[in-house]
């Protein structure tokens, strides 16, 4: 009777454990769009929108006092057509491109508008915390290290899909370069702006990237 009542109780658990399973355990990998590729394919046109952009930094940051010291965050956008119709995809699509366009031209300005500033600023240590030289040195270092001596090729990313079937803000960028290395980003992305100039900056720290990139080599 006792074993008859065991057997009754370990099958009863064995269920329990196998509907647990199958509600919690299947599909907890988070689903990903299709891979979207990125290539620099108008570099001219992304450059002109930066050349315009720095004239107006120059006046801002004259008429900041010790304006040398201050980190200057600008937002940047793709020009786009008063037809177009810019989706939050497109927008996602676009930061990607800044992030692209940075590491294959070497460009601190397009840098800047595809990260945070938070997310800039994760290359110093602690105590360089406010030595604008020391940031845009290892800013510099950085962008070599993801050129990679021109061997750069493409890149391309992906996001994240909610429950609802919903694009979310957290993602992955694959880099490739030409001497088939391959390496993996986990990503997040932000608002910024208003309804009338909205945009997405990415708030992954930068560090991120460069101890990826660093293992990878």
């Amino acid at each position: 009777m006792e074993r008859k009542r065991l057997l009754i109780a370990l099958f009863i658990l064995l269920f329990i454990l196998l509907l647990l399973y199958l509600l919690l355990g299947k599909d907890t990998a988070p689903k990903l769009t299709d891979k979207v590729e990125v290539i620099n394919k108008n570099p001219m046109e992304i450059t002109e929108v930066t050349e315009k952009s720095k004239h107006i930094d120059e006046f801002i940051l004259s008429k900041i006092p010790n304006g040398e010291n201050i980190f200057f965050k600008r937002e940047q956008h793709m020009p786009h057509s008063e037809e177009e119709k810019v989706t939050l995809e497109d927008l996602k699509k676009e930061t990607i491109q800044f992030v692209y366009s940075s590491f294959i031209l070497q460009d601190l300005d397009q840098l800047t508008v595809a990260f945070s500033s938070e997310s800039i600023r994760s290359l110093q240590d602690n105590q360089e915390s406010g030595k604008q030289e020391d940031l845009l040195q290892k800013l510099t270092k950085f962008l070599q290290l993801m050129n990679r001596n021109g061997m750069l090729e493409k890149i391309d990313y992906q996001f994240e899909i909610d429950k609802y079937k919903q694009e979310t803000n957290k993602g992955l960028i694959n880099v490739y370069y030409t001497d088939n290395l391959q390496i993996s980003i986990d990503i997040e992305v932000q608002q910024v702006g208003d309804d009338e100039h909205l945009a997405y900056e990415i708030i992954t720290p930068l560090k991120n990237f460069e101890e990826i990139i660093l293992k990878a080599n």
